[in-house]
């Protein structure tokens, strides 16, 4: 073996003094020169590598390696998805919001054009009577409140149409759950029923007016002066009983779009499922 080793070695490095050593000197440098020429390797000692793996292991602070990817986790998946689902939600909810005001909006603008419409009537009558028109010039006005009540009564018919849009574009949108819809929809029954009472007060003024037992001269016609009178006093009655009607209707549609929480929970924020 010695002889292989001196062989190899002189053969790799040409005048190496490989006799200068003896002894237990030259057997520690065989070995020496074996592991460096890859003729043998050392003894590996599983137990000790087991021990050390288990020492490594042991030393790492799992906590805080868990708490950081914990932390990533968040910053770079959880975070995005929430603040989109977040922008949704708010977007929704300025919806629902427009909602209400603009179904408050539209009950205002009714108030305000049928309130005008009884008042134009009222006026007529009282100018009629105050300056006791008669023959041609009472024709003449006749034909004129006509003309104006044509026109303004048009302008209120989008009063019979724009509740049951603003119903099913609520329900196209998805802006309420089924039962809020269920509600909305008595609502806006409720709110076409008081509508009606509203506008037939207005009918039955018009249809008098416009008829040949209108007198103006109420001292000639004292049954025409009591018939006004009656139209009058029930119109002020019926406008006033269903304002106060749809005032609460209003609130109540107001609240609900408000109150809602289809699709913007804080469930649905972080993506949980409803029950």
């Amino acid at each position: 073996m010695v002889s292989e080793i001196t062989r190899r070695v002189n053969g790799r490095r040409p005048g190496f003094p490989i006799g200068a050593l003896s002894g237990r000197k030259h057997r520690n440098y065989d070995r020496c020169l074996l592991l460096q020429i890859g003729d043998i390797s050392p003894p590996v000692d599983l137990n000790s590598v087991k021990s050390g793996l288990g020492k490594l292991i042991t030393s790492i602070p799992w906590q805080k390696v868990l708490l950081i990817l914990a932390g990533g986790l968040v910053t770079y998946l959880v975070v995005p998805i929430t603040a989109a689902r977040y922008n949704d939600i708010r977007l929704l909810r300025e919806a629902r919001l427009a909602r209400a005001v603009e179904f408050n909006t539209r009950n205002n603008d009714f108030n305000g054009k049928v309130n005008l419409t009884r008042t134009m009537m009222e006026m007529y009558v009282d100018h009629n009577s105050r300056m006791n028109i008669t023959g041609t010039e009472f024709q003449d006005r006749r034909k004129e409140l006509v003309k104006e009540y044509k026109e303004r009564r048009l302008e209120l018919d989008g009063a019979w149409w724009w509740p049951g849009q603003f119903s099913r574009e609520a329900e196209a949108l998805h802006l309420l759950t089924p039962d809020e819809m269920n509600q909305l929809g008595r609502s806006v029954e409720e709110y076409n029923a008081s509508v009606l009472q509203t506008m037939n007060q207005l009918t039955y003024f018009w249809r008098f007016l416009d008829s040949p037992d209108y007198k103006a001269d109420y001292q000639a016609d004292s049954e025409s002066k009591k018939r006004v009178d009656e139209l009058k006093a029930n119109m002020a009655n019926e406008f006033g009983k269903q304002h106060t009607i749809r005032q609460e209707i209003v609130k109540k549609v107001v609240m609900l779009f408000e109150e809602s929480q289809c699709r913007s929970s804080w469930r649905d924020m972080i993506g949980l499922p409803q029950h």
